[in-house]
């Protein structure tokens, strides 16, 4: 990653190394985890959301919570990162455009998000969030990108993942669930 340009990926790449298979690059204390748990329940229009196997709306408020005051590094961390770059958070005329240039080449995985607009389904309507709070938005879109089930984790969701024979490390969570580990499970090179 390149601090001066913007453009530059992010992620974490192994700036020395080699990394044996079955070494942990780092260790997450289960506290500076956000999973949504405990909250407070928050009522919109006297109904109560609730969370399931998809949607996760108490990481998403917790989330906002720690955007909203910066009372840890993560959620000052998190409050500036880059705003909807998930397509289906995108205005209906950035989700068309997208549309048009891929076209049929688009895998229909992606084609029907492509066209949804994530933010009342995911968001409004099942999390009861409000979509004049663009914050509310930015946490719901930065846990559909990047938490791991329910749980944002820092750093964690910093790594970028790609599968075949890039696949080169996995999570691991200790029995009692006290920390969150990344774990090669290969050799690791230098730039990797």
């Amino acid at each position: 990653t390149d601090p001066s340009d913007p453009t530059s990926i992010r992620g974490l790449f192994a700036a020395h190394g080699p990394f044996e298979k079955g070494e942990t690059l780092f260790s997450i204390p289960d506290n500076l985890i956000y999973d949504g748990q405990p909250r407070a329940v928050k009522k919109n229009a006297d109904e109560i959301w609730r969370d399931d196997q998809i949607r996760y709306c108490g990481t998403a408020y917790e989330i906002h919570h720690a955007m909203q005051t910066g009372d840890t590094p993560y959620g000052r961390y998190l409050a500036h990162q880059p705003r909807r770059y998930v397509p289906g958070y995108w205005s209906p005329g950035g989700r068309e455009l997208l549309g048009t240039i891929f076209g049929d080449r688009l895998s229909s995985y992606y084609r029907g998000s492509v066209v949804e607009d994530c933010v009342p389904e995911e968001w409004t309507d099942y999390c009861r969030g409000a979509t004049s709070d663009e914050l509310e938005v930015h946490a719901s879109m930065l846990v559909t990108a990047r938490a791991d089930g329910p749980e944002m984790i820092p750093l964690y969701d910093m790594v970028n993942h790609r599968n075949g024979h890039w696949y080169n490390c996995q999570h691991d969570r200790n029995i009692k669930k006290e920390h969150f580990s990344l774990v090669t499970n290969q050799r690791v090179e230098q730039g990797e």
